[in-house]
């Protein structure tokens, strides 16, 4: 939980799989609790004095673009650093 964007997408595929386990007519307790911690992580990394400093400082003009602008912004940055600086890392997950 150290990561702002994985820590969303870790709740996210977490609430999905206690849906799913729901409509199994199963509760999965652990999960719920491991959920209701990276909810509670999530919180006081984002609400971080700190990290709300460093933003504000940081990223002035990346942060008042809304998010189509930021991907368009960084489409060529994830295009770059993805397919030609890990080439390795990509022939390694092709094969």
């Amino acid at each position: 939980m150290v990561v702002e964007h994985i820590s969303l997408v870790l709740i996210t595929v977490n609430i999905l799989l206690i849906i799913y386990h729901y409509k199994k007519k199963k509760v999965n307790k652990e999960l719920i609790i491991y959920t209701m911690f990276s909810v509670i992580r999530t919180l006081f990394m984002r609400l971080s004095l700190g990290s709300r400093a460093r933003n504000a400082i940081e990223n002035i003009d990346f942060n008042q673009l809304n998010v189509i602008e930021k991907i368009i912004y960084n489409i060529s940055n994830f295009r770059y650093y993805t397919f030609i600086v890990n080439s390795y890392m990509l022939m390694l997950l092709i094969f």
